[in-house]
């Protein structure tokens, strides 16, 4: 009769004890994994637990379910005291990172509201532009002076004449338009450029500005040379007509 060898007897009774052994502890450990099971305050549970990253207040640990960031607070004791946890460090540290928060979310805040006004001054602009190539003056005027950071101008409105040309077979067509200057109105003005106003700064005497007039002055101002003579002031868009 065939016999079972004692060593094979052996390996058998000696998994047997280990498997009786896991079953009485409960759970086991597994091969890297940090907690079998770790428990908050509050009693949440998180099974097959690995610690990725170790911050001042918290455990940010990945378990049977996903990820998640754990406060050092709500854990025991022993685990505070095994990472080393020290909560006056944590609150300290805690503190300053809600002031970077709020400082940079007030940066932020400052940001996108100088981006909304940009926007919006952006918007008007294109709108006043539109406007002033329907309703307003196309004009061509000659920098005469500059007053108190005031541009004098002489201007003359541009009229688009149409004109016709013969083709090589002899044939009429409309040709390009000619331009036909004519002076606007009773003498100099002063400039009002309302978009960019930084190119009528840098104009001086001799200078050409191109753009679109409104017709309609919006106020007088005295010569100072010349008592009898108003200077109209103009509101203007540079852009070439």
């Amino acid at each position: 009769m065939w016999k079972i060898p004692d060593s094979f007897v052996i390996i058998v009774t000696f998994m047997g004890m280990l498997a009786q052994c896991a079953g009485q502890s409960g759970t086991a450990t597994t091969v890297g994994v940090d907690f079998g099971e770790l428990k908050t305050q509050h009693g949440e549970v998180f099974v097959n637990v690995t610690v990725k990253r170790i911050e001042s207040n918290a455990l940010v640990i990945q378990h049977r379910d996903g990820m998640a960031r754990v406060s050092l607070f709500e854990l025991s004791p022993s685990i505070q005291e095994k990472y080393q946890f020290d909560p006056i460090a944590a609150m300290k540290a805690d503190l300053a990172r809600k002031a970077e928060e709020k400082e940079r979310l007030a940066v932020l805040l400052l940001e996108n509201s100088r981006r909304q006004a940009a926007l919006e001054t952006a918007r008007a602009e294109s709108e006043l532009i539109q406007m002033a190539k329907a309703e307003w003056v196309p004009v061509e005027a000659t920098v005469i002076g500059i007053e108190n950071g005031s541009v004098i101008v002489e201007a003359k409105s541009i009229t688009l004449v149409p004109t016709q040309a013969r083709s090589t077979l002899g044939f009429l067509k409309e040709g390009p338009p000619k331009r036909v200057l004519e002076r606007f109105g009773r003498g100099p003005l002063l400039l009002d450029e309302v978009v960019s106003p930084a190119r009528s700064d840098n104009l001086k005497v001799g200078d050409i500005w191109r753009g679109y007039l409104n017709p309609i002055p919006e106020k007088q101002i005295p010569n100072p040379k010349f008592g009898t003579y108003h200077y109209p002031v103009h509101r203007g868009v540079a852009r070439t007509p």
